[in-house]
């Protein structure tokens, strides 16, 4: 996997993160030290084994796309070996789609798919046991979820897993998706301004203010 710098999260390229944001960002690390072990531990599971983060949304309307962003990580059942997979634009709903930019990074990192000519709807990435390289998937896979598809909060995802121990949710801190209920809030259902998704798309250094948009989220 090539390393680039367009990957590195913006306090890895000298933004210092406010005090009132230190702890999300420990939460996201947190994410993203489970998921190395996952890529290193999925590679010695059966095929069909996996573990998938995933933001739950509504069902769509009519014809419109109902994928909503999830990144997963899939046994071989080779040695060492798993495939690393990233909602595409292709059936992703508009509001999480990716940019040229972003699509650009991922391309040069390594990435296929994202293409509907080729029948590959889907990002994905081969991991072939390089053990150097699992923790830049893992940190890009956070980057992803938090700044392409602008997820405000981790606790606003949730999982699915196969094959992994039980740990796995107190690892990740997430909720697995088959607990949470069928009419709980999500930011997908929080409407659009300017053609975003509210919360979604929102940056603030507000400490209180993000917190009550997690709050009003989650059910807290």
């Amino acid at each position: 996997m090539t390393n680039d710098s367009s990957m590195m999260p913006a306090s890895d390229q000298g933004q210092e993160p406010s005090d009132g944001m230190e702890e999300l960002a420990a939460m996201w690390r947190k994410i993203a030290k489970t998921l190395m072990g996952c890529i290193d531990g999925l590679g010695m599971c059966e095929p069909g084994d996996y573990i998938r983060i995933e933001l739950i949304g509504p069902e769509s309307e009519g014809f419109e796309p109902n994928y909503y962003p999830y990144v997963q990580i899939s046994a071989t059942g080779e040695l060492d070996r798993v495939t690393v997979e990233v909602a595409g634009n292709v059936l992703l709903h508009p509001l999480y789609e990716l940019n040229e930019e972003q699509v650009a990074v991922l391309r040069r990192t390594g990435w296929d798919g994202n293409d509907v000519h080729a029948g590959d709807l889907d990002w994905a990435l081969e991991v072939n046991g390089d053990v150097d390289d699992y923790d830049l998937i893992a940190d890009q896979l956070v980057m992803i979820l938090r700044d392409y598809f602008r997820i405000a909060h981790p606790q606003m995802l949730t999982f699915r897993q196969k094959g992994l121990l039980p740990a796995v949710e107190e690892m990740l801190g997430l909720t697995e998706t088959v607990k949470v209920p069928l009419d709980k809030p999500t930011l997908a259902k929080m409407g659009e301004v300017d053609g975003h998704a509210v919360g979604v798309a929102y940056a603030t250094e507000d400490r209180e203010e993000l917190l009550k948009i997690v709050d009003d989220v989650v059910g807290e």
